[in-house]
């Protein structure tokens, strides 16, 4: 059901012609003789009145079509962000030394895909160069650095950098890194998080690679 108000804004451009209108009737029968003038003014006024509704109007469409492009953005960056991957380093096979033996790679948001992870450690120097064609949600890729507790001993920098895509083939890239030489320095113990699925699946990734071994 249509209001008053949605009719008065549907049917504006009508209300000034039939004020005019009135104006110039009423002008007519009490002032013949100045009918003329009258209805020069009436023309201006109307006119004015015309320009001024025009105004409100554009603004109002312009300010309504901003407004929907910022809620069509919002609703693009909402999806891409329930899509968007969310990577980070997860040390485990913590000693009560406070080194660990192993890290992994996790993927705590949505699918990335055609990984690329390049890895630069200091003292001792080393590099790996790795590919991995997705990495799922809450799923981890083993990190083969086997001389992590030379490189936490003799205070060394990491840094992983990964490129990859999301769902939607959009090109990614996270720099993630670990300064030693820093937790060091301020007597810091590195920790971490962990569970008893991840410690039986790194136990069975390292009795794989043992096989390998084994096999060459």
């Amino acid at each position: 059901m249509t209001g008053p108000k949605t009719c008065i804004k549907q049917n504006w451009p009508i209300i000034p012609i039939i004020i005019a209108l009135s104006l110039l009737g009423v002008a007519l029968y009490f002032n013949p003789s100045n009918f003329l003038n009258l209805a020069w003014f009436a023309l201006v006024a109307l006119t004015a009145v015309y320009a001024y509704a025009t105004l409100r109007v554009t603004r109002a469409t312009s300010k309504q079509a901003e407004e929907t492009k910022r809620m069509v953005e919002e609703a693009k960056q909402s999806r891409l962000d329930a899509v968007k991957p969310s990577l980070s380093l997860q040390p485990g096979g913590f000693t009560f030394g406070g080194g660990f033996s192993f890290i992994h790679l996790r993927n705590a948001g949505g699918v990335a895909k055609e990984v690329k992870v390049d890895i630069e450690i200091t003292k001792p120097k080393a590099k790996e160069a790795l590919f991995i064609p997705a990495i799922n949600r809450d799923n981890m890729v083993y990190l083969p650095l086997d001389d992590i507790h030379e490189v936490q001993n003799k205070g060394g920098f990491m840094k992983v950098y990964v490129t990859f895509k999301d769902s939607y083939n959009q090109s990614l890239s996270e720099s993630l890194s670990i300064d030693f030489s820093e937790l060091k320095k301020e007597g810091r113990e590195l920790r971490g998080q962990g569970s008893e699925l991840e410690d039986i699946s790194h136990a069975l990734e390292k009795i794989e690679r043992e096989i390998g071994k084994i096999k060459r």
